[in-house]
């Protein structure tokens, strides 16, 4: 769980989860990374992302692959040089109530 946290220039991945396993991330911010905000991976369907602001990264702001099944929602994605939301290898997701900017 992550909660109301700041996370700012990561080199990589300002969050990167792979497999099964529960994931929140809410009501913070992941800026300026020098890859993806967020990451998840893996069949986990118990996954939200809820009420963040993911901008100014170097490729996507949630990247979602592998099969994995999240809630995105409610979420302000944008302002950086990949897409907003990017989801691939057989991922499936609920996106409610976000906002992507380029």
């Amino acid at each position: 769980m992550l909660r109301q946290s700041v996370l700012r220039g990561c080199a990589k991945a300002g969050v990167a989860a792979r497999g099964a396993g529960a994931l929140l991330i809410e009501d913070g911010a992941i800026c300026d990374g020098g890859a993806v905000g967020v990451m998840r991976g893996g069949r986990g369907a118990d996954t939200a992302v809820r009420g963040n602001a993911v901008t100014g990264h170097a490729k996507a702001g949630i990247q979602v692959s592998e099969g994995a099944q999240p809630l995105l929602e409610r979420n302000t994605v944008g302002g950086g040089a990949g897409v907003g939301i990017y989801l691939f290898g057989g991922a499936r997701g609920a996106l409610c109530d976000n906002t992507v900017r380029g």
